[in-house]
């Protein structure tokens, strides 16, 4: 929803009938999208509180389909946005709606929280030694060494004392600290949701502030599966 409502934002200021059409054509999609989300999520809730860890979903896949869903914001700041996806089996066991909801939740903050013409980047691997250092483990039990997933941004970072108690609940970032122009206030439960993702599906995950060739700061998610 906040994607969408970003992309209306936009579409309010534009003139040329063209580039509007284009601009509306891109949101129906978002908002097909954004319905079957929420079908499934409903689903999940419905069938079952626990989820389903016994069928395989593509990470490289949830990736792309995340970076589609948020490519119109991604275009409107500017941004440097590049990954690093090795070859292979990426192949985790969780439920497809939850790994998406999983990635989307993190990508979708460092695109707020980072400022026009800054850097987002991700990475894939199997290789921990490519990486930028974990810094502090947030959730589960630091046993995982298996895939690597990485996604660090040049935003305005977050204090370490707020590590842990910003996954908590209705918790949010502060709005003065937003990188966009959104009026849309959030809930609170997207980095809850997270949490629990990752400890019903025993993901590790980390905190770190991210370093970049030109700048330090921003915050460095590293999930291990």
């Amino acid at each position: 929803m906040t994607a969408i409502s970003l992309q209306v934002q936009r579409l309010q200021t534009l003139q040329d009938p063209d580039k509007l059409q284009a601009g509306l054509d891109k949101l129906s999609q978002a908002i097909s999208q954004n319905q079957a989300l929420v079908e499934k999520l409903l689903t999940l809730t419905r069938l079952s509180a626990t989820l389903d860890t016994s069928s395989a979903s593509s990470l490289p896949l949830k990736i792309k389909e995340t970076v589609n869903l948020l490519l119109p914001i991604i275009s409107d700041k500017a941004l440097q946005f590049d990954s690093d996806i090795d070859k292979g089996e990426f192949m985790v066991y969780l439920d497809a709606t939850a790994l998406l909801l999983l990635i989307k939740n993190i990508i979708q903050n460092a695109v707020l929280y980072t400022p026009k013409h800054g850097q987002i980047h991700i990475s894939l691997t199997h290789n921990k030694h490519k990486l930028q250092d974990f810094g502090t483990r947030i959730i589960g039990k630091g046993d995982k060494q298996n895939i690597y997933l990485q996604i660090k941004d040049s935003g305005i970072g977050v204090n370490p004392d707020d590590y842990v108690v910003m996954f908590e609940p209705f918790k949010r970032l502060s709005d003065d600290n937003r990188s966009d122009s959104s009026q849309s206030k959030g809930t609170g439960l997207g980095l809850s949701m997270v949490k629990s993702i990752c400890e019903q599906g025993q993901i590790d995950l980390y905190l770190n502030q991210s370093v970049f060739d030109e700048h330090k700061g921003g915050i460095c998610v590293t999930l291990v599966f």
